[in-house]
């Protein structure tokens, strides 16, 4: 998932710039080729991995997917999921095209990067587990004045806190794979994660369904697997939903029950700006979602609520989907048109 850094920019080509933005991740995946490609391709990849951006680690992780290295393949995609998540919440994009520019990128991150990209035999085996930790401990990605993410940003964080994002992405990192090699250090879960993995594989595009050979095996192997991991003491998370759940009410009452509402309440009263980080958290998304839908920010208000706290609103106008409101609070994020409500404008 990355970008060569421009480290120094006469030596990057426009070719080479251009192969490094987010816009053509897909493209560049594509053109990858065993029959092109020799493991120095893959070792020259983890070289310069700290001057990478996430678009050139992606493509790196899955070169040496291609020449069947798949512990370099691990360390790069792991790592460009760090250096992509850093990248996108600390630079956000600058302009509609900028952020509709992410999709393959995010596309890798929850499809075919991040965690997906750890190799289970790798973190199986001993000697391959320890040299992949190394490898994560002793990266240490560059960010200079020129550091490019692969889109133009609305804003640059400074250093200090762009390391800071890092090393605590590595750390939540590790606890993650920590938990997977506990499980997959256990032969019995690791027999039911190989046979589980290999469906997964064949999994035709449409899914499966009922009728299809894998489709009980399937349910049962993620049965199996999560009975093992709690035997072995690992949070597996809540169980999946019985077939007596309930439904998530969806009604206007319920929803007016769980979330603040989109116009203020009552009970609700405007405050002065000011410096707080749910403030600021919320203004940034305000500002990433009028940037997405192509509007603008007209109005804002922050109010305070004895039920939701502060609460920040927006009105975004300009946009392909018209005026919307977005409210925010410290637990919650969201957005809806003004038809929808017949919301008026906020105060200016």
């Amino acid at each position: 998932m990355r970008l060569l850094v421009f480290m120094l920019a006469l030596m990057l080509s426009p070719c080479a710039l251009a192969q490094s933005m987010s816009s053509n991740l897909e493209d560049r995946l594509k053109s990858i080729s065993s029959a092109n490609l020799t493991v120095a391709d893959c070792h020259s990849q983890v070289a310069r991995a700290n001057e990478s951006n996430a678009v050139e680690l992606i493509y790196g992780g899955q070169v040496c997917v291609a020449v069947k290295k798949p512990l370099e393949a691990s360390f790069l995609l792991l790592v460009g999921q760090m250096r992509a998540t850093t990248d996108i919440f600390l630079m956000p994009p600058a302009t509609q095209a900028d952020d509709r520019s992410l999709m393959p990128l995010y596309g890798m991150l929850y499809y075919g990067g991040g965690l997906n990209g750890a190799d289970d035999d790798i973190l199986h085996d001993p000697q391959s587990r320890t040299r992949l930790f190394e490898l994560l401990d002793q990266w240490s990605p560059s960010f200079t004045p020129t550091y490019h993410p692969g889109w133009s940003a609305r804003k640059r964080p400074d250093a200090k806190l762009y390391a800071a994002t890092i090393e605590q992405a590595k750390a939540d990192l590790r606890t993650q794979l920590d938990r997977i090699v506990i499980l997959v250090s256990d032969q019995q879960y690791y027999a039911l994660r190989r046979e589980y993995n290999a469906i997964l594989a064949r999994i035709p595009k449409s899914g499966l369904t009922p009728g299809m050979a894998d489709y009980e095996r399937f349910s049962d192997l993620q049965a199996q697997m999560r009975l093992r991991g709690i035997a072995l003491g690992v949070d597996m998370g809540p169980p999946p939903p019985g077939p007596d759940a309930q439904p998530m009410k969806m009604d206007a009452t319920s929803l007016s029950e769980d979330f603040p509402p989109a116009a203020p309440g009552k009970d609700e009263r405007i405050i002065p700006s000011r410096a707080d980080p749910v403030v600021e958290k919320c203004r940034d998304q305000a500002e990433r979602m009028a940037v997405s839908s192509g509007g603008k920010i007209d109005r804002t208000q922050i109010y305070t609520s004895p039920q939701w706290g502060a609460v920040y609103r927006a009105d975004i106008v300009g946009g392909e989907a018209g005026s919307q409101r977005f409210t925010c609070t410290e637990n919650y994020t969201g957005i809806q048109p003004f038809e929808l409500g017949e919301l008026q404008p906020l105060p200016k």
